[in-house]
């Protein structure tokens, strides 16, 4: 398990980690939450997760696996589903944030 708290730059609020000095992120402003509508029933997200899962399978590793830019949160909870150590990053706070409630 890694340590969050001991990464260098990091300030938690709430159970979500930022970064203490931050830089626009060039995405929608209602990007995170469309998405969140559909994720749980669209063909794509799930067809996408499916890609990732056989490519995980076939280049396996004893490492932790990271999912940067993981937006709402959707690939992250299902590669955990599976039972391998994985993180979510999202830059955006909203992503964060609504990543955060599906918790």
């Amino acid at each position: 398990m890694v340590d969050i708290i001991s990464i260098n730059n990091l300030s938690e609020d709430n159970g979500i980690y930022f970064a203490k000095t931050t830089k626009k992120v060039h995405y929608p402003d209602e990007g995170h939450n469309e998405c969140l509508q559909i994720e749980d029933e669209s063909f794509w997200f799930k067809h996408r997760n499916n890609i990732i899962f056989e490519l995980i399978k076939k280049h396996p590793s004893e490492n932790l696996i990271l999912d940067v830019g993981g937006g709402n949160d959707y690939v992250t909870k299902a590669i955990q589903e599976i039972g391998i150590e994985c993180y979510f990053i999202e830059p955006d706070i909203q992503g964060a944030i609504n990543a955060k409630k599906e918790v």
